[in-house]
């Protein structure tokens, strides 16, 4: 029996598990493997900090902003509904207004010489002030923001009346 060691000219037999290009294929896909969690785990940190605080707070700055719009818009058909002085009054005007703010139904509230819109959110929330003249001496109603708002003025030379109604023309 001859040993392949101590002979000259024969090379070194090594198992067939233990060849060394048996270990080159996982570096390469551990490698993957882990840049694939990284980028999970940046990507995950980054929709939950944008949707727990960034886009919320985003979302009711907007509202507000729409709702102050919508507020003027509708003050603004309000007074604008009321004719001048000396004139015996009967008008009802549609007033456009946006089905939902935010995402949410709401409604506008006549409360004494001011406009209110009430919302589910406290955030979008909003209130502006009538400029009518002295002889109106009642704004009263509501809108829902489903409804087809519609202003309703009557009366006579002296004294006028604003009622908010749902309900269209």
């Amino acid at each position: 029996m001859t040993d392949s060691r101590s002979t000259p000219g024969s090379t070194l037999q090594l198992p067939a598990d233990t060849t060394p290009t048996s270990g080159r294929a996982v570096a390469p896909t551990v490698g993957k493997l882990l840049e694939v969690g990284l980028a999970l785990v940046l990507v995950t940190g980054l929709v939950a900090t944008l949707s727990g605080g960034t886009v919320p707070a985003y979302r009711d700055r907007a509202g507000a902003t729409l709702a102050d719009r919508q507020l003027a818009a509708a003050a603004t058909h309000v007074q604008r509904a009321v004719p001048p002085a000396g004139q015996w009054v009967r008008v009802e005007r549609r007033v456009p207004l946006l089905n939902r703010i935010r995402g949410e139904q709401y409604r506008v509230v006549a409360d004494g010489d001011r406009l209110r819109l009430d919302h589910p959110n406290p955030a979008v929330a909003a209130e502006t002030r009538l400029t009518l003249p002295k002889r109106v001496v009642s704004v009263t109603g509501t809108w829902h923001s489903t409804d087809r708002p519609v202003v309703v003025v009557r009366g006579t030379t002296d004294s006028v009346v604003v009622r908010l109604r749902g309900g269209g023309v």
